[in-house]
């Protein structure tokens, strides 16, 4: 498979600012998070116009750079929507230049057309990089609502013997990529997890959640990726790939088949340092819009 990744070394980049850092010193992760997640409390549209960098990714809204970001968010987002994010679990890299965040939301809206006053609870993921000035930005960002577990999934074995995956982040990458459109992406999830990984779209957390959620993708699915964004820390300890994907199965004795993004976040394990996925998440492509009815012909 071809693999022409950008590989982003973070202290190299030159962003957009963001003043997420205190006057004498910058900001941790946890303390810029707490700062932004208080933002979005407040005033949502703001919170996000203030924290993306210039070529960041709104994942759910399939919004990326700055023109598709501040035109999704004038158009999505609502002043008045109440978003309350509770981090679960925060890494951040030991160079300080990479930082990923995962946990739970709710969110609370009327919905303009009928005056329906909602509310809706999900996972959140973001994806925090500095700049060269040494402030945090968010680079990505993808909500997903809450799913009730399956209680008549079987477990899955997880392998024996783990790949060795010590080398590069493009390294694993590649091997996660193969693995999934040759053996499938069942194998390929459970190959190459963290113990305490989370894959977002299947709403599950943890090895023995995944491994059981797993089943509800089909047997013979298989992932075909691209990392088209390849961003690594200074210290070689965090890091994600972004890009496009083909999905392909049976469902339902028919051939299916669609396509959208993906983000898989990557760390080394302090048991025998090798690369494995801390969070998976794909968002399919929003289908295009039905055409226009021709006009009828004048006779």
């Amino acid at each position: 498979m071809k693999l022409p990744p950008l590989v982003v070394l973070v202290p190299a980049l030159a962003c957009a600012a963001l003043s997420l850092r205190g006057a004498e010193k910058p900001l941790s992760l946890h303390d810029a998070a707490a700062r932004f997640h208080a933002a979005t409390a407040e005033n949502l549209p703001a919170a996000y116009r203030a924290a993306f960098a210039d070529d960041g990714i709104l994942m759910f809204l399939h919004a990326r750079g700055r023109a598709e970001l501040d035109a999704a968010i004038a158009h999505r987002m609502s002043p008045t929507a109440k978003f309350t994010a509770t981090p679960a679990e925060e890494i951040e890299a030991a160079s300080h230049d990479l930082g990923f965040v995962r946990g739970d939301y709710r969110l609370e809206f009327t919905r303009k057309t009928t005056g329906e006053h909602l509310t809706t609870n999900g996972r959140f993921v973001e994806l925090w990089k500095k700049n060269a000035a040494g402030e945090w930005q968010l680079w990505l960002t993808s909500w997903a609502g809450g799913q009730a577990p399956d209680a008549n999934a079987m477990p899955l074995d997880l392998p024996d013997t783990p790949p060795e995956l010590r080398g590069t982040l493009a390294d694993a990458e590649q091997h996660f990529l193969q693995q999934a459109a040759t053996d499938g992406i069942r194998p390929a999830f459970l190959a190459h997890l963290a113990e305490d990984a989370t894959i977002l779209f299947l709403d599950a957390h943890g090895r023995e959640a995944i491994r059981r959620a797993v089943n509800k993708i089909p047997a013979d699915a298989h992932t075909f990726g691209e990392a088209a964004v390849l961003v690594e820390s200074a210290a070689h300890d965090l890091g994600w790939a972004w890009g496009p994907y083909r999905f392909a199965a049976t469902v339902d004795g028919k051939p299916f088949e669609s396509h959208g993004k993906f983000i898989t976040v990557w760390k080394r394990s302090p048991i025998d340092g090798s690369w494995r996925i801390a969070l998976d998440h794909g968002a399919q492509d929003p289908a295009p819009p039905t055409p226009a009815p021709a006009a009828p012909k004048k006779s």
